[in-house]
């Protein structure tokens, strides 16, 4: 990335141009012709950038209830005032409410940059330029969890809700899709609770901020894989070329990084294709400080086609990270077939497959009784099938020093629903830990997780329940930054983060302290808290759609093994693989 030297040097060679170019009249007196300045010199001169960006538009662009500005792409205008200014602290951000405005605000030069969801059209490149695309969105279903729908075919000859002149009705209407059109959402919602319509098609970025309050997703969801997809740029003034230069550049180097991705897990938006596939393109330009926006290709949507040749998945996200760049290269093998791949948690994920509603279910645990009652009311057969291995790790603060080793007592102690007042403090555990406040973090209700509950407490619901949830990434940071914090996540996460926390041995079986690592849980002895991770797919769909069952196959395909081993988990033994193999066969 061009820092601001290199910025005000560019700049200064620009202006020498312009002045070698002035006009000479009759009395050879010289007349400049000052050039307007261009946008990128305004920034360094002002350092200072200025931004529109979505004020409504959850969790992209809003304003919080702290009345600042937040989301994806306030995240995202920092990154690049960060990269170009060397601080994101010289930002200016200016609320868009008005979604009609944001050209007008970089014509009226009221704006340098406009983030605000701009989908990438001819139309809109005649009025303004458009920066490298970093993002995308298409078209969702927002229905009921458990209305049965997972394929996109199941609306042929239903009526489903839209909001009147959306561009993308006509199409829906052409798949033979009954579209009923309202003027407004207040309108859509009403129709949806009066049950008028099976759902409510639009824009999937939207679905994703309706499904921010929990009253929608409690029942609802957006269980669907995304159609007619169109990628967004940021708005540029027409002719800014150096600041688009500089823009693009920051961009790809952003995606490189994976912060778009890293991001989305974050602010618990549903990881979506494109993001990723775009965070891998970048990381394939060996020289970043050298980009240019042709090195990388457009990234071509799939379009989602009503046939039977779409596999459904969802559930644990532990093992989504095993299945999605599985089910990445499939579809490169077979491009004719589409997989959808959604990380709701291995007890959502069970809910859904034995509902009908996926044709595979990943989950980080064996499925329960209560499940395979479900499954079995609703005529479900499956076959679960082992994939990797995980060790649940327990870790705390670098600066712990007084924890080396639990045993499964102990560690029960620390979680019983009834110690939440006699183990507030670590000296309640043990008189020569220090008197210092234990601070219990953890995964959320529906975390696989929750395995570590059926092993030391028998139940989830034995825990106490003052503990902190939230995923592995943002638990860790927090683990790091308070020295009495204990918590529980995969063992890949803590093999990404092992500078920022350390491991607790865990007593096994034989009485021995034992770590977790590739070795402990591949042979047996990190236990009792290592576990398989599975696959659990629908027989009837495993013999009538010929692409589950190829991808089921291809699934447990030992070549599979490297990708196992970079997402952090431990492949199967060769002798757990031949079982594997006659499950399946």
């Amino acid at each position: 990335m061009l820092n601001k030297l290199k910025f005000l040097i560019i700049a200064v060679i620009i202006f020498g141009i312009n002045g070698c170019l002035g006009f000479q009249n009759n009395s050879q007196e010289k007349i400049q012709i000052p050039a307007e300045e261009d946008t990128l010199t305004k920034i360094i001169n002002r350092n200072k950038i200025i931004i529109g960006v979505e004020s409504h538009s959850p969790p992209f662009g809003f304003i919080g209830e702290d009345g600042k500005n937040q989301g994806l792409e306030i995240d995202i205008a920092r990154y690049i005032t960060n990269e170009i200014l060397g601080s994101h602290d010289r930002l200016q951000l200016v609320p868009i409410f008005d979604a009609s405005k944001k050209v007008q605000l970089l014509k009226e030069k009221k704006v340098d940059l406009v983030i605000a969801r701009m989908k990438d059209t001819p139309p809109l490149r005649e009025e303004i330029d458009l920066s490298e695309n970093y993002y995308a969105s298409g078209i969702g279903l927002l229905t009921l969890k458990n209305n049965g729908i997972s394929q996109w075919k199941q609306l042929i000859g239903k009526k489903v809700c839209t909001i009147r002149g959306d561009l993308y009705n006509k199409k829906l209407s052409r798949f033979g899709i009954e579209v009923i059109d309202f003027r407004s959402f207040n309108e859509v919602y009403l129709a949806l609770e009066e049950k008028k319509c099976v759902g409510f098609a639009y824009d999937n970025t939207v679905i994703v901020g309706i499904l921010r309050d929990s009253q929608w997703s409690d029942k609802w969801h957006q269980g669907l894989p995304i159609i007619f997809g169109t990628p967004w740029g940021m708005g540029i003034s027409k002719g800014d070329v150096l600041f688009k230069k500089a823009v693009n550049d920051a961009i790809l180097k952003m995606e490189a990084e994976g912060f778009i991705v890293d991001r989305e897990k974050k602010l618990n938006i549903p990881p979506t294709e494109y993001a990723l596939e775009r965070m891998k393109r970048a990381k394939e330009i060996e020289d970043l400080r050298q980009i240019s926006t042709n090195q990388v290709p457009k990234i071509n949507q799939r379009s989602f086609s009503l046939t039977d040749r779409n596999i459904l998945i969802d559930g644990s996200k532990t093992v989504f990270s095993v299945v999605y760049p599985i089910a990445q290269q499939f579809m490169e093998d077979y491009p004719d077939v589409k997989i959808a791949v959604g990380i709701s948690g291995t007890g959502i994920g069970f809910e859904k497959f034995c509902e009908g509603e996926l044709d595979i279910s990943n989950a980080s645990r064996a499925i329960n009784n209560q499940e395979q009652r479900l499954c079995a009311e609703n005529g479900i057969e499956y076959v679960g099938i082992p994939l990797a291995l995980d060790g649940i790790s327990v870790v705390v603060h670098p600066k712990n020093d007084w924890l080396t080793c639990l045993t499964r007592n102990e560690l029960r102690e620390i979680w019983h629903r009834d110690v939440i007042e006699s183990m507030s403090n670590w000296n309640q555990l043990h008189k020569s830990y220090p008197n210092r406040q234990l601070i219990v973090f953890h995964r959320g209700m529906n975390s696989e997780i929750n395995g570590y509950q059926d092993v030391i407490l028998g139940n989830f619901k034995g825990s106490r329940k003052d503990y902190i949830p939230n995923d592995d990434n943002i638990l860790i940071e927090a683990i790091a930054n308070l020295e009495g914090s204990i918590g529980f996540v995969n063992f890949a996460s803590y093999q990404k983060n092992q500078e920022k926390v350390s491991l607790v041995a865990i007593t096994n079986n034989r009485g021995k302290c034992v770590k977790p690592s590739p070795e402990s849980i591949a042979d047996g002895s990190y236990n009792p808290l290592t576990h398989e991770l599975f696959f659990y797919v629908n027989k009837n769909t495993l013999r009538e759609n010929s692409a589950v069952k190829a991808f089921t196959e291809y699934l447990i395909s030992p070549e599979n093994n490297s990708i196992i081993s970079n997402v952090g988990y431990i492949p199967l033994t060769p002798e757990t693989f031949m079982k594997q193999k006659e499950i399946f066969e």
